[in-house]
């Protein structure tokens, strides 16, 4: 089954996106729930994989400064890690960046 990689588009979208975050930073990695969700999350660009139905990954994209854009809260579900999901979202994410006229981008890790 084909891996496709876009643009996260409506509110039930954004929440299967914000739902793998729960799974891999929360549960996975122990990170504090009120640390993982924030403002940003309103006004971020969030790119999914998605594989049929499922979410697989995610990352969001936010204007840093004129010229630059901020990568953020990238994750891909365990079953799913080491298969190039990851680096495919990066490079979705830095078209975008791109398209909107940046020429940085800063990755928070």
């Amino acid at each position: 089954m084909e891996i496709e990689i876009r643009v996260v588009n409506g509110t039930e979208a954004l929440e299967q996106a914000l739902k793998l975050r729960r799974q891999v930073f929360v549960h996975e990695q122990k990170v504090p729930v009120e640390l993982e969700y924030d403002e940003y999350d309103q006004i971020a660009i969030h790119f999914v994989a998605v594989r049929g139905n499922n979410v697989i990954g995610t990352a969001r994209l936010l204007s840093h400064s004129q010229f630059a854009s901020r990568i953020s809260r990238m994750a891909v579900t365990k079953n799913f890690r080491g298969r190039g999901i990851g680096r495919r979202l990066l490079e979705a994410l830095e078209k975008e960046a791109r398209k909107q006229g940046k020429v940085e981008i800063v990755l928070h890790a």
